[in-house]
């Protein structure tokens, strides 16, 4: 009992040494998996770290049969794929995403100005008591952001050109806003609008309901961001992201919960 304790009260101190590629083939090999070219693996590991590639062999050695490393490096080169191609489709979604966040203005209740392009400046339109991770307004340090962009020097010529002919409003139309938002910070957008004829044209727009098209663009954003990053798709657990969606999504996104269907 008094050990139990003893070992939770006391810090866990990493004490794992960095290893050269060479070294580390033997410990891949420790691990029931068959290297037939020592040198393959090698350069292999040269390009793409171990750490990096120990995400492929963990689920393959699930399997009864033996492991190969040149299985490890066809299951790399096939999410590699997967990534280019999803990093793609999601990019051509974004697009749809900008354009509408852009259609929004012609949606605008009748208490507000009609196709107002800088609508996203009404914050009655608006929660803006969410907060964030760190307890910090949601709706505020967004708008923040977009003139914090604003005031650096812009590479983008049609700031440029605003900020040269116009001083009032502060920032640009919402056609050239959607173009320096981040895809998290145009869910963020999205996410935050509460005025219900707005949301509804959201409904119509995404044909989604709003729990709906707001776990889309969460798990789309996550699924991004792993692309952008090079992470792993193929076996990533994103069920937890996907839980508000409709079947026929589900069906689809379960799809990076593949590799027992491919072969190698």
């Amino acid at each position: 009992y008094y050990n139990n304790i003893y070992e939770l009260l006391m810090p866990k101190v990493f004490s794992k040494k960095n290893m050269p590629n060479t070294d580390l083939i033997g410990v891949i090999e420790l691990k029931q998996i068959i290297v037939a070219q020592s040198d393959e693996a090698i350069n292999f590991l040269n390009i793409n770290h171990y750490y990096r590639v120990s995400g492929y062999w963990k689920f393959l050695l699930g399997s009864s049969t033996p492991v190969k490393f040149n299985e490890i490096i066809s299951a790399y080169d096939i999410d590699s794929d997967i990534r280019i191609i999803t990093f793609e489709l999601i990019s051509k979604f974004e697009i749809l995403i900008k354009n509408f966040v852009v259609s929004l203005s012609l949606h605008l209740p009748n208490t507000t100005n009609n196709n107002d392009p800088h609508y996203y400046l009404d914050d009655k339109l608006f929660d803006t008591t969410k907060t964030d991770y760190n307890g910090k307004l949601r709706y505020s340090t967004l708008i923040d952001k977009i003139i914090k962009q604003l005031n650096h020097p812009s590479p983008d010529t049609f700031i440029q050109a605003y900020k040269k002919n116009y001083n009032s409003p502060q920032t640009p139309p919402i056609w050239m806003v959607v173009e320096i938002l981040s895809l998290g910070e145009l869910i963020t957008l999205i996410k935050l609008i509460s005025n219900p004829i707005l949301k509804m044209a959201l409904v119509k727009m995404f044909d989604l309901k709003s729990t709906e098209y707001g776990s889309l663009l969460h798990t789309t954003n996550i699924l991004r961001n792993k692309c952008a990053h090079h992470s792993r798709l193929i076996d990533v657990e994103i069920a937890q992201y996907v839980k508000h969606l409709p079947l026929y999504l589900k069906l689809s996104t379960s799809s990076f919960k593949l590799w027992s269907s491919i072969n190698f």
